[in-house]
């Protein structure tokens, strides 16, 4: 196996070299006794993307593209534009060092990529291999790896030195430990790179390694008077060393993004750092729970949801091919695509009683949203390509019935029916033709409208619907909580023989706030 470059070794020694340095000029001769915390994190980025030639070999002759690497590189500079919404998720840890330096790290999902103006490619074998039919597209090459980030924490001046609350007294939410702050460090990545992989042209046949990225970003830290914590970031991520070192054209992709972190400290003893402002929330040990409650409260519950597809007919290439088409299904030769899930919120009240010290009956209803996207793609036998794309709402009324049980004070799961009720229901149609290269006249390129999934499918949304939920949460306090919950429900449209067999599984995340009469 080819040995790394002489450069790429000096880059990664010289970032790491600077990370001790800086490090050990801020650890005292005793360092204070340090504070594990655990969490998620997620964040939005900007990918770009710089390639280079390592004047290794020409790109794959079987490709039958005509071009050295360098004609292919100047190509793609052409084509390529920054890719957003590149996005990152995972579990992270967090570990006090000392008065001004905490040590993250954990698992993260990354996806990137770069976004391909198929038309500004110069070689035709090129457009080619990223599909006529998306000529006048803009196509999505993406890459995934899992990440372990391994970054430092650096506090910049004085915690607590703003005063978000500008009182002496507040809620949880506006009596905090909180400071600026500034970090840096590496990630260690491999590619898991799976069906959504559009390029595989220079990565064709090559097996990925373990690449090197440099972390580093500018935020502020706000610990609230309970266990919880939220970091906000602005980031930046520079690949030092790449994910397919050996592909005979390296990328190396680059960004810049928002993140945020959501932790919860594990209880602790502070000696290392006295703060005497009455903002102080550094002890949560006796920080108020659902005990100190009313025994039957009243609140708003808010919130987003990921709808997710099930059901046989979310698997049929058909589905795109019921509205409007200037083409019968006779004609199509073949038929490529998939239904995906939407993001919607959800808003409503809260009831909850409690009846024992461990169990209470929570009751929200609450206007939520529903449904589905479709993307398909038809090559016709008359040489056309026809795409359609279909975005369904169903909006409901739903009513939840929880029963909720309490192992500690502050901790609940719960679980129970839910009764929807449809309110109402929309389909954006959508589609647009091909003739090779070439675009239909302007009257039948593209068609859109907003109609009922009933004039769509042909079959009427069913106007009530059972489903179950089961999930958790924690009281943040007496008057805030969080809960996470998956839902099932039962088909959108009625049973019936030859109807559409298509269903939402949700996956959500809602706050309640109670107005509770001091």
């Amino acid at each position: 196996m080819p040995s790394l470059t002489v450069l790429q070794l000096i880059k990664v020694k010289i970032v790491l070299i600077l990370m001790v340095a800086l490090n050990l000029s801020q650890l005292q001769a005793q360092a204070p006794f340090g504070v594990w915390s655990y969490g998620i994190s997620g964040s939005l980025d900007n990918f770009f993307r710089t390639l280079k030639d390592p004047n290794r070999f020409n790109i794959d002759p079987n490709f039958n593209f005509g071009l050295t690497d360098a004609e292919y590189i100047a190509q793609r500079k052409l084509a390529d534009k920054p890719y957003f919404p590149g996005k990152t998720i995972g579990l992270m840890l967090d570990y006090k060092i000392g008065p001004r330096l905490n040590f993250e790290s954990g698992l993260n999902f990354v996806q990137g990529g770069s976004k391909v103006e198929v038309s500004k490619f110069t070689n035709f074998p090129l457009v080619q291999e990223f599909g006529i039919e998306n000529y006048s597209e803009t196509v999505v090459s993406k890459f995934s790896i899992l990440e372990v980030p391994l970054v430092i924490r650096h506090r910049i001046g004085i915690a607590n030195k703003l005063d978000l609350s500008r009182r002496k007294t507040g809620s949880s939410l506006t009596n905090m430990y909180r400071h600026f702050f500034f970090s840096y460090g590496i990630g260690l990545g491999v590619p898991v790179n799976g069906s959504n992989f559009y390029n595989g042209i220079e990565y064709r046949d090559i097996s990925g390694n373990m690449g090197i990225s440099a972390l580093g970003g500018i935020g502020f830290h706000m610990n609230t008077r309970s266990p919880f914590f939220i970091n906000i970031r602005a980031n930046a991520r520079a690949t030092l060393l790449g994910y397919y070192e050996y592909a005979p054209v390296k990328s190396f992709y680059h960004s810049v993004g928002a993140q945020v972190k959501l932790g919860y400290r594990l209880a602790y003893e502070v000696e290392e750092e006295t703060i005497n402002k009455p903002t102080d929330c550094a002890s949560f040990v006796n920080a108020p729970n659902v005990s100190s409650r009313p025994k039957l409260v009243f609140g708003m519950k808010y919130g987003a949801q990921s709808n997710f597809v099930m059901g046989s007919s979310a698997s049929d290439p058909l589905i795109g091919f019921k509205g409007i088409v200037p083409a019968s299904e006779a004609e199509i030769e073949t038929a490529i695509g998939e239904m995906q899930p939407i993001f919607t919120p959800h808003v409503g009240l809260h009831f909850e009683y409690l009846f024992h010290p461990h169990f209470s009956l929570g009751f929200s209803p609450s206007y939520s949203q529903r449904g589905f996207k479709s993307y398909h793609t038809y090559f016709l036998n008359d040489g056309r390509t026809l795409k359609t794309r279909q975005r369904a709402y169903v909006d409901y009324i739903d009513i939840p019935v929880r029963l909720l049980f309490y192992q500690s004070p502050k901790f609940f799961v719960h679980s129970g029916p839910i009764l929807s009720i449809r309110a109402s229901e929309r389909l954006y149609d959508y589609y647009q033709v091909y003739d090779g290269l070439i675009n239909f006249p302007n009257d039948n390129l593209n068609y859109s409208d907003k109609i009922t999934l009933k004039r769509y499918f042909g079959d009427p949304v069913d106007g009530f619907t059972a489903g179950w939920e089961i999930g958790g949460g924690t009281h943040v306090d007496e008057a805030f909580s969080v809960s996470a919950q998956l839902s099932m429900y039962e088909g959108i449209f009625q049973r019936g023989s030859g109807r559409p067999q298509i269903w939402n599984t949700t996956l959500s995340i809602s706050a309640y706030y109670f107005f509770i009469k001091k």
